[in-house]
């Protein structure tokens, strides 16, 4: 059976070619798909890293961009789409491939798109360098790595490209005068090791934070302009104020400030009869996520009343004045709910 490096460098001299033929049953395909992550495992017996599992793959049911295999820790991730993971990627132009840690894309990418998320992804490879000190000293660099995205095609194409925009650190290899399998098989070692400390002092943070904005955007209140950043402020501030809510002072802002949503001007009475006359929430005008640590006394000046609609919205807009919410709500939805009440 070929080796770690020997299927890597083979990969690499073929790989373009034969994805220009049929996908199915494809020796490359079954090559990188069955016979790498084997020789994965003949390199490392299980008990060197038995929680760490090779991935990987050139396509499902027809060829992608550029193959990859990635190391999967159990207590992180089960998928390349999320997480962070060693992985072996090819460059553009499959002159080269690189052994790096990088992050999955695809929850950020639905959330927020492919721009905001190469963002997210640089702006976390720091804390995973920090994470493991040592990278820098066994060998790996920060890159840059040019690796394969959405059309990166060849070694001049410029695209955003979640990959490389993920990477923390890493080591590029060349396919015509690879290393051997030796310092190979030290690389790998050293990467895996340094991605067990990672997970020790990292965890599953990220996952936490792309859950808690995935709950935000099912809500209807992840706020679209503010990037993660501004989703993690609307859940800590959801978190804190379910937790400090006080319920007879909410009951003291209702009377104070009446049952008229002070966002789009409904009254749930005016559209449901009596069963909605006192149906209205109330907002922190300054969220208690940024509230001192010894806390605040609250009165009913730091509440809004707003009916549940644009409750959402403002935490969906991140937040902002009630100024800024009502110029957000269309006029004529405004001027229907007077009508309404007249």
């Amino acid at each position: 059976m070929p080796d770690i490096l020997d299927i890597a460098v083979t990969v690499g001299q073929n790989f373009s070619q034969e994805r220009q033929r049929q996908f199915a049953q494809n020796w490359l395909a079954a090559l990188i798909r069955n016979e790498w992550p084997n020789s994965f495992s003949a390199l490392f017996p299980a008990v060197k890293f038995p929680l760490i599992k090779a991935k990987a793959s050139a396509g499902q049911g027809q060829w992608s961009e550029a193959p990859f295999m990635a190391f999967l820790h159990g207590e992180i991730t089960s998928t390349p789409q999320a997480g962070y993971y060693p992985v072996i990627l090819f460059e553009r132009g499959f002159q080269s491939f690189c052994l790096v840690l990088a992050q999955g894309s695809h929850s950020l990418t639905e959330l927020f798109g492919m721009r905001k998320t190469c963002a997210i992804l640089k702006n976390r490879a720091p804390i995973l360098r920090n994470a493991a000190p040592a990278w820098r000293q066994l060998g790996f660099s920060a890159g840059p790595f040019h690796t394969y995205s959405r059309g990166n095609t060849s070694s001049t194409e410029v695209a955003d490209d979640p990959w490389a925009a993920s990477i923390a650190f890493g080591k590029r290899y060349m396919v015509k005068t690879p290393p051997s399998l030796q310092e190979f098989r030290s690389d790998l070692n050293s990467m895996l090791e340094l991605y067990e400390e990672v997970v020790r002092r990292v965890g599953r943070l990220f996952l936490q934070e792309e859950q808690a904005a995935e709950q935000l955007a099912a809500s209807g209140e992840l706020p679209r302009t503010a990037g993660l950043d501004g989703a993690l402020k609307v859940a800590h501030h959801k978190t804190v104020e379910w937790k400090h809510r006080n319920s007879r002072l909410v009951k003291q802002v209702k009377i104070e400030l009446g049952c008229t949503c002070q966002g789009c001007g409904v009254t749930l009475s005016s559209a449901y009869g009596r069963i909605g006359a006192d149906f209205i929430e109330a907002h922190h005008l300054t969220p208690l996520a940024q509230a001192p640590d010894q806390g605040v006394e609250l009165t009913a000046k730091d509440f809004a009343v707003l009916c549940p609609t644009c409750h959402r919205i403002i935490h969906r807009l991140g937040c902002p004045t009630l100024d800024f919410l009502r110029e957000t709500v269309n006029p004529k939805v405004r001027a229907f709910y007077e009508d309404l009440m007249t």
